[in-house]
């Protein structure tokens, strides 16, 4: 509401309210005074909204005119043109974009993070090679059982880079721990690895595969056109396949390492079969200088194959346990008793002739014959069969005196199990 509506609807109200005063009680009582004043008051409040809300007639501005302006002349046009253009921006050249090949690469990697065999890691690490260095040639060189040489585990490619076995000190990355490039087109970049034959052109690099400080191999690759910029790639893609294989190498000799240093089975508690046969051929060098005997029980728990099918692998499994844990109280200290096989243990008797080891196999199967085991709601109980040989008199190295027990003991597995079984039973 603005200023002259609002004064217009004051001077109202109180008009109003004068002449309700002026009017004689006798003619219009009070209350019906109020009335009246209530309904003027409404009418010029209306009113006055009304009147309010009307717009104001947009006043009509007059603007100069414009002065007349001259076309422009193409000249000028041109010029204003030429002075706003944008500078232009020089192409940059696309570089050659270099990719991994995926499949060849991710199947790689997998299989040495898995710690897959070496026989499976190797044809992989070959055809990832021969993917990525696309008209190379290479060649992988790795220890031949000894630190004195190296011999190929593969090659591949149209050019025969080396001979079969090569001297560690023939390849320069070896002496000095990282990639050697031989450059056949500049004598100054031989790189000092004798091993390689001489090509017409092109380059070889040699990088060494290590891992936790310990040297496997070397890995050469040849291209009969290696630019500089493509040999800068080169180095770098075979750094990293070089450190992946490498340490692929030393967690597999760590893992051998360590299974030839562990010499117990994991769930009986006795020695592996590995100890076994070791221990076997030291007692046969001692036998034949002494001309003693030795004596060898195999044995077999006549109810582990339905125990293990009907109550599962983990009954299966604490029988064998209780039993590895009896079978060193009915032997001697001297003698070696050992988990052979999944079902199957071995004990080896320095020293026991046939009659000592005959007698010492039925101890054995008298004993757990009455064995019964509680195991939570279940008795787990089994027979025995064993097999017995002794060299020299049934056997005359390792493998016959292992062979001709295993033979007696089928035989008693076959004879109706919970016996023993001699070789000399078998034989005749």
């Amino acid at each position: 509401m603005n200023k002259k509506c609002l004064f217009l609807w004051i001077f109202f109200f109180w008009l109003g309210i004068g002449v309700m005063v002026l009017v004689p009680e006798q003619s219009l009582t009070f209350i019906y005074k109020l009335v009246c004043l209530g309904v003027w008051n409404t009418i010029i409040s209306i009113l006055a909204c009304k009147v309010s809300e009307k717009k104001p007639e947009e006043e009509e501005i007059d603007f100069p005119p414009m002065p007349e302006e001259k076309p422009a002349t193409i000249d000028e046009v041109n010029d204003f043109i030429a002075a706003n253009k944008e500078p232009e921006v020089p192409e940059i050249p696309k570089e050659t974009v270099h990719t991994l090949p995926e499949k060849s690469w991710e199947v790689f990697t997998k299989a040495t993070l898995r710690n897959r065999p070496f026989s499976e890691v190797v044809p992989l690490l070959k055809e990832l090679l021969q993917e990525m260095f696309e008209g190379s040639s290479g060649v992988l060189y790795m220890y031949n059982g000894n630190q004195s040489e190296m011999a190929v585990i593969f090659s591949y490619g149209e050019i025969i880079l080396g001979k079969e076995i090569i001297s560690p000190s023939e390849c320069a990355s070896f002496n000095r721990g990282e990639i050697e490039v031989t450059d056949f087109n500049d004598v100054s970049l031989s790189g000092g690895c004798t091993h390689l034959d001489h090509q017409k052109q092109g380059a070889a690099l040699c990088v060494p595969i290590e891992g936790l400080e310990e040297h496997f191999g070397v890995l050469t690759i040849y291209s009969p056109e290696l630019n500089e910029e493509k040999r800068n790639l080169w180095k770098t893609q075979l750094k990293i396949i070089a450190t992946i294989f490498g340490l692929y190498i030393a967690d597999v000799n760590l893992k051998v390492r360590f299974d030839e240093h562990n010499i117990r089975d994991t769930l009986t508690g006795l020695f592996n079969r590995r100890y076994m046969e070791e221990s076997l051929q030291r007692e046969i060098s001692a036998a034949k200088r002494h001309r003693n005997p030795i004596g060898l029980v195999s044995i077999y728990p006549d109810n582990i194959a339905e125990i293990r099918a009907q109550l599962g692998k983990k009954m299966a499994d604490q029988l064998l346990w209780e039993i590895g844990q009896r079978l060193p109280k009915y032997i001697r200290t001297e003698d070696i008793p050992c988990r052979f096989e999944e079902d199957s243990f071995v004990i080896l008797l320095p020293g026991a002739d046939f009659t000592i080891t005959q007698e010492r196999a039925e101890r054995i199967r008298r004993e757990i014959e009455g064995l019964e085991i509680a195991y939570g709601d279940v008795v787990l109980k089994s027979t025995l069969s064993l097999g017995v040989s002794v060299l020299p008199q049934f056997a005359r190295d390792k493998e016959e005196l292992i062979s001709s027990s295993l033979l007696a003991l089928q035989t008693a597995m076959q004879n109706g199990a919970n016996r023993v079984v001699t070789i000399a039973d078998v034989r005749h």
